[in-house]
């Protein structure tokens, strides 16, 4: 039942690191400094991710797919339990069950196969 396509990952991709990485300023958790740090690193990490992965939009296309697939999966359990793990559930939780599980259910519905083939000229060896 995968009927994301790799296109729309990766656009997904982008607006989901942007929206992770605004999170601290859009919820309101900006004083709490670990989630603040986790929702920052990995906003940045899923831009970063999805700038070289062998996808549609990667612009620089050395990460294969498969591994920026099991990226997002652990990104999202480590987002879904972190509130738990670094000890900030009191704080904030639900940010980060929300977002940890829209990336676990994009990843799990995504097509595994990239939907166009590898341009030479982009990959670098």
């Amino acid at each position: 039942m995968n009927f994301i396509t790799t296109r729309a990952h990766a656009l997904l991709d982008y607006l989901f690191g942007i929206a992770l990485f605004a999170s601290p300023w859009i919820v309101g958790f900006t004083e709490a400094d670990v989630p603040k740090a986790i929702a920052l690193i990995l906003g940045l990490a899923i831009g970063l991710m999805s700038l070289f992965t062998r996808y549609e939009g990667g612009l620089i296309p050395v990460i294969p797919f498969s591994a920026h697939l099991l990226f997002d999966i652990l990104c999202g359990i480590f987002l879904i339990v972190s509130p738990w793990l670094r000890g900030f559930r009191q704080i904030i939780f639900m940010p980060f069950i929300a977002f940890g599980s829209i990336q676990l259910l994009v990843a799990l519905l995504t097509h595994t196969k990239t939907g166009t083939r590898p341009n030479p000229d982009r990959v670098i060896p």
